[in-house]
């Protein structure tokens, strides 16, 4: 299933395309917010949301919101982050309503992003959005309490959002890991607003053929705990060893699940070849395995000149913090 990016093509309805706000939960989410929100790819609306003052004033954003570090401890004590979400609420002052799609990126590993990422999906889902979480849970090396905070974490924000995808802070980092922790940081921030902005064009995507929001709610909205696996290469490489390389993404961890089922975006500087693409989308459902489909796209951005970079989302119920193999000293 194709659904070519054609601009002359729009309506003007298509051309409005869905309400999306990034919400950033937390200090991790904070600096990808800041990022998206400084980013030439993104012209929509961000808020940032924090209980440290100090690092919220640095940051970039149209909303930012500074909470009471004692909502943490409420929130902790309810097994419903919808219990005592007023306060966040209050101070989104409608930012939410009439949203269409609600983007939380937070960092699960530490207080503020564990714990409030939760909330701001509860608000988002009974605002009628759909919420979709790009989350970093904790470094190999994070200690036995983070990966706690993590765990619960995630279950709460299982249960708010309609798709979760869990990355690692360490894979994300891969790229930069000979650099000063502080660059490395930075770097990653970058490589996470990436892919949020890359989800994003997946979404407004889907919603230029379905301006009803039908199809987008049915696909992501049942994707529930997701993987993410992405490549990048020259644009002249084999159909075959573009999938090899999207398969083999450290964002994966393991091999694909077999679930069935895959979202996958391919952006070239030009056009490509209706065989290279029909090679990457068998190989990726080969490796999916069953009668799954591949639903994919390709997009063209002039600006990538020779460059290939392919995208992909694949659910996997069984995805969680254990398969992670997190070490706790």
């Amino acid at each position: 299933m194709n659904h070519p990016h054609d601009d002359d093509a729009k309506t003007e309805t298509e051309r409005s395309g869905p309400k999306i706000l990034i919400a950033g939960a937390g200090g991790a989410g904070c600096c990808v917010a800041s990022k998206i929100s400084e980013s030439e790819r993104w012209n929509g609306k961000t808020v940032a949301i924090d209980t440290d003052g100090q690092e919220l004033v640095s940051k970039s954003a149209d909303k930012k919101i500074l909470l009471d570090r004692t909502l943490i401890d409420d929130l902790e004590a309810e097994n419903s982050p919808g219990k005592k979400s007023n306060e966040i609420r209050r101070k989104t002052n409608g930012l939410i309503s009439g949203t269409d799609v609600l983007i939380l990126t937070s960092g699960l590993g530490g207080n503020t992003g564990s714990k409030i990422s939760p909330a701001v999906a509860h608000l988002g889902k009974k605002a009628g959005a759909l919420v979709i979480s790009i989350v970093t849970l904790p470094f190999e090396r994070g200690g036995n309490k983070r990966k706690e905070i993590a765990e619960e974490g995630q279950r709460r924000l299982s249960k708010e959002a309609d798709m979760v995808v869990l990355l690692s802070a360490g894979d994300v980092m891969e790229r930069s890991s000979d650099l000063p922790i502080e660059e490395a940081l930075d770097v990653m921030d970058e490589e996470l607003a990436s892919l949020v902005l890359t989800l994003v064009s997946l979404v407004e995507d889907f919603y230029q053929f379905d301006p009803g929001f039908e199809s987008v709610n049915s696909i992501f909205g049942e994707m529930g705990l997701t993987r993410a696996g992405r490549a990048e290469c020259d644009i002249e490489t084999k159909g075959t060893e573009i999938a090899e390389k999207i398969i083999e993404s450290p964002l994966l961890r393991t091999n694909l699940p077999h679930t069935g089922g895959a979202l996958l975006q391919i952006t070239s500087g030009s056009k490509i070849t209706p065989e290279k693409v029909e090679k990457i989308v068998e190989r990726i459902s080969e490796e999916i395995g069953g009668n799954g489909q591949v639903i994919w796209e390709t997009r063209i951005d002039k600006s990538l000149g020779d460059v290939l970079r392919a995208f992909l989302l694949a659910p996997d119920t069984r995805f969680g913090m254990m398969d992670l193999d997190i070490e706790v000293l």
